[in-house]
């Protein structure tokens, strides 16, 4: 029995570590602005994003790190401001995939800027999330409603 609490502990951390990575990169800071933001060592920050250290930092600052992150009880903060930046849709789509969100809609705002809604598996509550595109040439495909939206029915059927 505990090996298996104990394999079920390992695979919550290893999504903790995964969702964590991937909205570190959304939300465009650095680790160091993360960690700073958090209150945690950048150090520490690292050894638990690479699970070189598992317990790097207490479970108060994982929680700490995914409010700083805009996650509170394993889902999207609804309510809050949520700013992403997009280098890799599939780094996106994996996010939402993590989180249990289901897009809604898609718009686009300007140029690089789109705004997507998106709702949970627990709620019929709508979170919005601003897109930001970086302005440098990507080696990814171009972002667009159409894409987003394909990417995510895609996903909704994995």
């Amino acid at each position: 029995m505990s090996n298996k609490k104990r394999t079920e502990k390992e695979a919550t951390e290893d999504r903790l570590h995964r969702l964590s990575t991937l909205l570190i990169e959304l939300c465009g800071k650095t680790q160091s602005e993360i960690a700073r933001l958090a209150g945690i060592s950048r150090q520490n920050l690292n050894s638990f994003l690479t699970g070189r250290i598992p317990r790097a930092i207490s479970e108060d600052k994982k929680l700490i790190l995914l409010d700083t992150l805009g996650v509170r009880f394993g889902r999207l903060k609804a309510g809050a401001p949520h700013q992403w930046v997009v280098k890799d849709p599939a780094v996106m789509i994996a996010a939402l995939f993590d989180l249990h969100l289901k897009v809604v809609d898609v718009t686009r705002t300007d140029d690089t800027d789109y705004k997507m809604v998106v709702t949970d598996d627990y709620s019929t509550k709508e979170i919005t999330i601003g897109i930001k595109r970086p302005l440098k040439a990507s080696p990814y495909e171009p972002l667009s409603v159409e894409l987003i939206t394909k990417l995510s029915k895609e996903m909704s059927h994995a």
